[in-house]
């Protein structure tokens, strides 16, 4: 018997079960339509509410595959503007051409929204482009991106406190949303990309727009969201994440 105030094993399992049977799901759906599915989220965790999304019309007997799930709501979004497939490939190319400009440039922080297919980019000027207007930076940097993905890049702007690379990061490391100063999450593993590209892991409880601080208030990091693994590790509600900081030295490291 569970002593007072505990829940039992039981119900502790119930309640994360079902998640990880819908993430696996989830993951059958995306690998057999990449070029539809736009993402699946959790909804509500004690009102077992879950979604999944597509670009354009979800395929025929979707449904069928959540039969299982008992008790479990799963709604379908349709119409979403991209793929998943289209987004991540579109991020990296966004990224990769303003991380480009290091003559404008030092740290990137960019992500997308996936129900408007829009990006976020955070950056911060190098020593020389501090002293000059942020409108003709920002300006120049949207030059460097391809004339398809501008209109779809809502924010753009400068952050003089994103440090540049040669700082350590570590696991269990402080990571907080760009811009702001409160707690989002911890860093897990540092891992190492096989081009040789550094990055961390987190458990995709957070948002994919974080800053890393090995201590509070201490120097800020930027880190890009890379990739996310659907799975079913206990206990998780959402997608882990690999997140990579180009430039910076990670103590140890595994190798992705």
């Amino acid at each position: 018997m569970a002593k007072a105030g505990l829940e039992s094993p039981d119900l502790i399992n119930d309640e994360f079960e079902w998640q990880n049977e819908f993430s696996m799901v989830a993951t059958r759906i995306a690998e057999d339509y990449p070029k539809s599915f736009a993402g699946s989220a959790i909804e509500d965790q004690a009102g077992r509410v879950a979604s999944i999304a597509f670009k354009g019309s979800p395929p025929e007997g979707l449904m069928e595959r959540f039969a299982h799930l008992d008790g479990v709501s799963v709604s379908i979004q349709r119409g979403r503007p991209a793929s998943i497939e289209e987004l991540d490939r579109d991020l990296e190319r966004l990224h990769r051409s303003i991380a480009s400009r290091t003559d404008l440039v030092q740290e990137v922080v960019s992500t997308y929204d996936p129900t408007t297919a829009r990006f976020s980019v955070v950056a911060s000027p190098t020593a020389t482009t501090s002293s000059f207007r942020s409108e003709d930076v920002v300006a120049d940097l949207r030059g460097a991106v391809d004339v398809d993905l501008n209109p779809r890049l809502e924010l753009l702007e400068l952050n003089a406190s994103l440090e540049t690379g040669g700082d350590a990061a570590y696991g269990g490391a402080r990571l907080e949303v760009t811009g702001g100063s409160g707690l989002e999450c911890t860093a897990g593993f540092n891992v190492r990309h096989a081009s040789g590209v550094t990055g961390f892991a987190t458990a995709g409880h957070c948002s994919n727009t974080l800053t890393l601080e090995n201590t509070n208030g201490g120097a800020e990091l930027g880190t890009t969201y890379q990739s996310g693994h659907r799975g079913p590790p206990m206990g998780s509600t959402q997608d882990p994440q690999t997140a990579w900081m180009p430039g910076h030295e990670l103590p140890t490291s595994m190798t992705l």
